[in-house]
């Protein structure tokens, strides 16, 4: 092997694992979590309906931590977490899926086979066609 095939190699190896630390890093789950509670302090109705709900579970016992078999039974909170992570989720990436033989027909457009496309899962968690014109807003009901 010659030593520009060594050379490129490298620098891809070096561009995954950098890649590999900014998504699987501690930063992506501490952004999730901060973006979460956010959202939860600034949008008033959610933010009271989630300290009833925790109150709650305190009261009847449910909750000294909170397990998850327990956790289960607070659809609020579950709630909040799952809208947490759609609107800043954790990994945004691209998930790539490579053209089969033969290509394809996207939106009227040939992709040639061997052609790597990407998702942009931001944008898709963001599509008003799909989750509805008020997309942006902390809105779990």
């Amino acid at each position: 092997m010659g030593t520009a095939y060594m050379g490129q190699r490298t620098r891809v190896l070096g561009l995954r694992q950098a890649f590999l630390m900014l998504v699987a890093g501690s930063e992506s789950t501490a952004s999730a979590i901060q973006a979460t509670l956010l959202n939860v302090i600034t949008t008033p109705r959610v933010y009271q309906r989630l300290k009833e709900e925790i109150r709650t579970a305190f009261q009847e016992g449910k909750a000294t931590p909170i397990p998850y078999k327990e956790i289960k039974h607070l659809p609020y909170l579950q709630a909040i977490i799952y809208e947490g992570l759609h609107s800043h989720p954790p990994r945004l990436g691209l998930f790539p899926k490579y053209i089969p033989k033969g290509g394809e027909l996207m939106h009227g457009v040939h992709i040639p086979e061997g052609t790597t496309i990407c998702a942009n899962l931001s944008s898709l968690l963001r599509s008003s066609t799909i989750f509805g014109k008020d997309t942006y807003l902390f809105r779990l009901e």
